[in-house]
């Protein structure tokens, strides 16, 4: 969440708060960080948990990636601040050592 301002003076302007993500996209992050841990920390030990854990982080990327072309405005890839094509030309350009300098934005 970001908090941005009604249009008043910065003096007298009370924050308003301002949702970014779905509460789908939210379920999605803190759930792949957690499954990360446990995958993190049974590698070595829970072999089978650990194969387990990789697949639901495999099924939460699927999900992801379907929700991310079919989902609410703000959680579509479209949404985004830069497009897909323009990240990929940015890292094609990247690669090559020619990657334009921006301040902000694309």
């Amino acid at each position: 969440m970001k908090a941005i301002h009604n249009g008043a003076s910065p003096a007298t302007a009370t924050p308003e708060t301002v949702k970014v993500w779905d509460p789908l996209v939210r379920l999605f992050h803190w759930s792949l960080a957690a499954l990360f841990a446990i995958a993190f920390a049974t590698g070595e030990h829970l072999e089978r948990v650990h194969i387990l854990v990789g697949y639901g982080v495999l099924g939460l990327i699927a999900f992801r990636i379907i929700w991310g072309l079919v989902g609410t405005r703000d959680a579509r890839f479209s949404d985004f601040v830069c497009s897909p094509g323009a990240v990929m030309a940015y890292l094609r350009d990247m690669i090559a050592g020619r990657a334009k300098r921006y301040l902000a934005g694309c």
